[in-house]
């Protein structure tokens, strides 16, 4: 009985290692010490962990996490192409000049991915960094077309935007600057730099009686756009009368928006005269008659008392005044007039050598020869061109004052020609004659110039009227205004 007691512990006791060698549940005894036995034959059966472990091994839950294998290739992480630029949204607003461009990407850019911006096929812009979506192209042409498109690249990848088409229009248009003034005949030339984007231009002429600035938009149709000018003539001023009045103008530049005109700041210029003849004006002491002959043997026009008369015009020491009707002229010897009277001139004034050829040009003036000669009486300058009707050119340096006909004894106004030429006379040299013993000759006392103190010709220094002796030839037109 003994002896089989102690087999069925050695069984157990060897179970119970096995049970504890797998599960790793059961701690070993201290070493010496006697081994508890606490298993009995029923638990037994409830321990076998060989099998409950292939059990857990083989339940189809343990599947769930072995697709989270780093090394297989379809679990890599996005790959670089999935990450580039796939499609450019290009939208633009257009502006005074100039456009703005801005676009949106599909895809996402990498530190590489560039932008290039093109208008009508060309590249404008290169390189812009995928930081910036935006782009300002300026010195645009108002009123023209621009097509636009926005590419990216990413080493060999280009990708292209829709075409943004953009047409630039001025909002406001500029001011007018540097505005000035030319003499010209019965009129003046006045210019301005060009305004950009400008439409064009109008003109105002102020009118003093009614206060105010009148529209000449007749006149506006000539303007013409030079390199670096806007030039206009104002027209028929003073043909009839005195040709003493100033005149006041303002310009200003409009341009045409969306059906609505819009204008610049006007730019106002004063004190703009035409060029100028010689006059005289009297006031008679009494009413009468102005006779046409120093005997006095015909009437010609009836002087009112205190009235101020201007006399345009000189021929043989005669005042050449216009009718009341200012149709027909009439001249008279101012002697009759006795002393109240004087020459209306000026030391101030001096045309330069462009208005001189404006007002030849525009004179229609032409010679039998290529010389012609302008002899101004009113700034006691004379001028001397080469060329052709309506292609008069001044000749360099060849302007110069001069002293003319003093009042009882004006030089005779006019389009005349020269006739002849005398080394000497009356002890003086050079003389060019063009109108019957009045020439141009030497003097020798410069103090005259610029002022009529003559007997009715010409007066230049001796210098000088030889360069018109040698020069000048026989038929050249000789104008004096």
């Amino acid at each position: 009985m003994r002896k089989a007691l102690c087999v069925a512990v050695s069984i157990a006791v060897m179970v119970t290692f096995s049970f504890a060698d797998v599960m790793a549940i059961t701690k070993a005894p201290a070493e010496g010490s006697e081994p508890e036995v606490t298993v009995t034959e029923e638990d037994i059966p409830q321990a076998e962990p060989e099998e409950g472990i292939a059990e857990e091994a083989e339940d189809p839950d343990a599947t769930v996490e072995e697709p989270i294998d780093e090394g297989t290739p379809e679990e890599e992480p996005v790959t670089l192409e999935a990450q580039t630029v796939s499609a450019i949204a290009l939208s633009g607003k257009a502006g005074d000049g100039q456009v703005s461009l801005e676009w949106s990407v599909s895809g996402e850019v990498t530190a590489e991915t560039v932008f290039t911006v093109k208008m009508n096929g060309q590249e404008i812009a290169t390189n812009i960094p995928s930081t910036t979506m935006t782009y300002e192209k300026t010195g645009l042409t108002n009123g023209t077309a621009y097509t636009f498109v926005v590419e990216s690249k990413e080493g060999e990848t280009v990708v292209s935007s829709n075409e943004c088409k953009l047409t630039p229009q001025a909002t406001t248009v500029g001011d007018i600057k540097n505005l000035k003034y030319t003499s010209d005949f019965a009129s003046v030339n006045l210019s301005w730099d060009p305004v950009p984007n400008a439409d064009g231009y109008v003109v105002y002429r102020y009118d003093k009686k009614k206060n105010l600035y009148k529209d000449t938009p007749k006149e506006v149709k000539g303007v013409k756009e030079t390199s670096s000018k806007i030039t206009w003539r104002v027209r028929a001023m003073e043909r009839k009368g005195t040709s003493l009045a100033t005149y006041k103008f303002s310009v200003k530049a409009f341009k045409n928006v969306n059906g609505k005109t819009i204008y610049g700041k006007a730019k106002v210029i004063d004190n703009c005269k035409p060029v100028r003849a010689l006059y005289a004006t009297f006031t008679p002491k009494r009413s009468g008659y102005a006779y046409t002959s120093a005997q006095g043997k015909k009437r010609g026009m009836k002087l009112k008392k205190g009235k101020k008369y201007i006399a345009k015009g000189f021929v043989c020491s005669r005042f050449r005044v216009c009718k009341s009707d200012n149709n027909s002229k009439i001249n008279f010897y101012p002697r009759v007039l006795g002393n109240n009277k004087k020459l209306i001139y000026s030391k101030k004034i001096t045309y330069s050598p462009k208005e001189a050829e404006d007002f030849v040009n525009h004179m229609k003036l032409k010679s039998n020869t290529k010389y012609l000669v302008w002899i101004s009486l009113y700034t006691q300058h004379i001028y001397f061109f080469k060329g052709s009707k309506g292609k008069w050119k001044s000749i360099k340096g060849k302007n110069w004052e001069i002293s003319s006909g003093k009042l009882m004894s004006c030089t005779a106004t006019g389009n005349w020609k020269v006739f002849r030429k005398v080394r000497s006379r009356h002890s003086l040299s050079y003389w060019t004659m063009f109108y019957s013993q009045v020439a141009m000759h030497s003097w020798g006392n410069p103090s005259c110039f610029g002022v009529p103190h003559s007997g009715g010709c010409v007066r230049n220094t001796k210098s000088q009227a030889k360069w018109i002796y040698n020069t000048i030839p026989i038929k050249t037109r000789v104008c004096v205004y």
